[in-house]
C-alpha cells in the first residue's frame, strides 16, 4: 500500500542551490552537529529565521575524565592536610581556581 500523498502546502518540491566556501561549509557542519540537526534542516531553519537551539554537551572524553579524576584526588588530599593542620596554603586556592576554570571551559558548566 502506498503512502498517502502530502497536501500541496506541506510538500517540499522547490529547491535552492547555494555555494559555500570550504570554511563556510565547515562552520555549517559544525553548527549542525552542535544543534543535532542535519545540514539541510539547519540551513532551512536559519533561512526561515526559526530559532536554532544549540545542544550543549557535558561529555568528557576518557583521557580528559581520567586527568580530572587525578587532579581531584590530589586536591582532595591537599584539602585533608589543610583541614588537619588548620593552615590553607595559597597554592591550594590557586589550584582550586584553576581546576574550576578548566571545568567551566571544558565541561561547559556555564563559564566563559
Amino acid at each position: 500500500m502506498a503512502r498517502p500523498s502530502m497536501p500541496d502546502r506541506q510538500r517540499r518540491d522547490h529547491q535552492v542551490n547555494v555555494r559555500f566556501t570550504f570554511d563556510e561549509m565547515r562552520r555549517i557542519h559544525a553548527a549542525a552537529d552542535r544543534a543535532g540537526l542535519s545540514v539541510t534542516d539547519l540551513v532551512r531553519r536559519r533561512s526561515m529565521r526559526v530559532r536554532v537551539v544549540v545542544k550543549k554537551s557535558r561529555a568528557l572524553d576518557a583521557l580528559a575524565l581520567e586527568q580530572v579524576r587525578k587532579i581531584g584526588i590530589n586536591l582532595n588530599q591537599a584539602v585533608h592536610v589543610a583541614n588537619a593542620t588548620g593552615e590553607i596554603p595559597p597554592e591550594l586556592a590557586r589550584i582550586a581556581a584553576y581546576v574550576e576554570d578548566i571545568l567551566m571551559r571544558e565541561v561547559d558548566l556555564g563559564g566563559p
